[in-house]
């Protein structure tokens, strides 16, 4: 495992690339047979690895640069071609038919976050939360504890969630972002200890 999280060299490190196709097959996959319950558990890996494979890159590729300049380049790397290619997707489908649902893409594409695109949504905004993980993990400085924080950290999101109207649009953002964010930061704290 060193290997794929060596930070020793500038070097692209293709170990990383190759777990990444793997995350995005079990995610066409699931996706071309999302009815299957034997292709459901065996994807199920998928997000969870592509969000700790951000994690890993990110902490082997964080500059240092302004917090404005960083969350301007995740924009338009990530939020950008999403809202391009919905709107797209709408206006193509809104020309062909009539189809209600067409029109509310088209229309609702800039804050739609249902579909395939939610995904884009949690990346997006654990984007935004890596430079604050970045700082929490150098200023605690113990995997051990980390590690110990974010089982607490997830304890508690479990039993909240026990007790929250999960109605509330603000709180599935919340419950998407807290365990995704715990694999990010996993990620990152891989390439700090080595492995």
């Amino acid at each position: 495992m060193k290997t794929i999280i060596s930070s020793a060299t500038k070097t692209r490190d293709n170990s990383i690339d190759i777990l990444r196709s793997f995350a995005l097959i079990a995610i066409i996959l699931i996706h071309c047979h999302p009815d299957s319950n034997f292709v459901c558990q065996l994807t199920e890996f998928n997000v969870p690895m592509m969000v700790f494979l951000s994690g890993v890159s990110y902490a082997l590729s964080s500059k240092n640069e302004s917090y404005g300049s960083y969350c301007w380049k995740r924009f338009k790397r990530l939020i950008l071609p999403a809202w391009i290619f919905i709107w797209g997707y709408g206006c193509v489908l809104s020309f062909l038919s009539s189809n209600f649902m067409a029109k509310f893409l088209l229309f609702n594409s800039i804050f739609y976050t249902y579909w395939f695109v939610w995904i884009i949504r949690v990346f997006f905004l654990i984007a935004l939360l890596a430079p604050l993980f970045k700082k929490y993990i150098n200023f605690i400085n113990s995997s051990k504890k980390i590690a110990t924080q974010l089982t607490l950290v997830y304890v508690c999101y479990e039993i909240t969630l026990r007790y929250i109207n999960t109605d509330f649009l603000l709180w599935n953002i919340f419950a998407q972002i807290i365990p995704y964010s715990i694999f990010f930061i996993l990620g990152m704290v891989t390439v700090k200890t080595g492995g």
